[in-house]
């Protein structure tokens, strides 16, 4: 009998790192999140949506096997967190790669030096929603025609994004937008999704968005605009992010509409960086984004057609993410 290496060797890989992860968060770094899910643990506050539902369900179940099996709450809800978000990270590599569990497995490091130090460990809700976007496209690009059979099945994991961090609301519902677009008139969305972001910052910049937004999402929203120590975007990531992006958009197409849309909707990951770098909060809206540049990075790397529009700039964006990556993680060391 062969064994099945996706539901076999995959799993147990995905426990493995989810063990090493959850004890580097809570025992090796300084989590400055982990007193706040603690406090929602030990609350007795009513379910209210501004914050995130996935935070309450999750500190639930972890509060119920806890007391099963007399492990520490915050270990069980971290590792519901972490390995969800690889979860869906590993199976959506699997359908940019055709099931190969060692690309696979190889984009799961990759995306760990790049993001993980940050979102598989602290911003874990963010990096639950962004890992489930990614997940939801690979969908789509395993089979743009099949998605409308099923798109109702989907919605539900769609919603489960949003409900994780807010921020994911723009990423999901343009997702949902192409879908559509795509099933009914069998066209790309690139150019409408691009000017309808822009016009969103410039929205935000100037405030003229904020009397529109619902009351729980200004209220998470509010946390970050009243607070004096935000994380600004450096001035050369500004500058990377506006050259990737102008390459990017610039890029001669390939054969494949798959890896063109790819790169069109990965591209979008780089414009809040230099129109509305001042708060942190909105540039993670197109954060979702970038990571659909990681498959397409690794999946264009053999066409010298886009060697210095795509392949050169990407590479030298994701060192750039793995050195401020590392930095901070130097940071948060105990």
């Amino acid at each position: 009998m062969r064994l099945n290496q996706k539901s076999f060797f995959l799993p147990l890989i995905l426990f493995f790192l989810t063990y090493i992860l959850v004890y580097i968060s809570l025992f090796v770094i300084k989590n400055p999140d982990q007193y706040n899910y603690l406090i929602i643990m030990n609350s007795s506050t009513e379910f209210s949506l501004s914050i995130e539902p996935t935070v309450y369900l999750f500190s639930k179940i972890a509060k119920y096997f806890s007391g099963l099996f007399f492990i520490d709450p915050l270990v069980i809800f971290y590792s519901i967190y972490i390995f969800l978000i690889q979860f869906f990270l590993a199976h959506s590599f699997l359908n940019f790669f055709k099931n190969s569990i060692g690309k696979s497995i190889f984009l799961l490091i990759f995306w760990l030096m790049t993001y993980g130090l940050m979102h598989g460990l602290i911003q874990i809700r963010f990096g639950l929603a962004s890992s489930i976007f990614v997940y939801l496209y690979s969908v789509y690009y395993l089979n743009p025609a099949g998605v409308r059979n099923i798109i109702f099945k989907l919605v539900p994991i769609s919603f489960l994004a949003i409900f994780s961090h807010y921020s994911s609301i723009f990423s999901v519902f343009s997702l949902l937008f192409i879908w559509l677009r795509k099933s009914i008139n069998n066209i790309s969305n690139g150019k409408i999704i691009h000017i309808v972001f822009i016009v969103i910052l410039v929205m935000f910049k100037f405030g003229s968005i904020f009397s529109f937004l619902p009351e729980f999402l200004m209220s998470r929203i509010g946390i970050y605009l009243n607070n004096d120590n935000y994380d600004e975007v450096s001035n050369i990531a500004r500058y990377i992010s506006f050259i990737c992006y102008v390459f990017l958009i610039l890029s001669p197409k390939l054969n494949s509409e798959k890896l063109n849309d790819l790169r069109i909707y990965g591209a979008l990951g780089f414009i809040p960086y230099f129109i509305i770098p001042e708060l942190e909060i909105l540039v993670r809206l197109g954060i979702p984004f970038q990571y659909l540049l990681l498959p397409y990075l690794f999946l264009t790397l053999k066409f010298k057609k886009v060697l210095y529009f795509s392949t050169l700039p990407l590479g030298v964006f994701f060192s750039y993410k793995i050195y401020s990556s590392v930095n901070a993680f130097l940071g948060y060391l105990n």
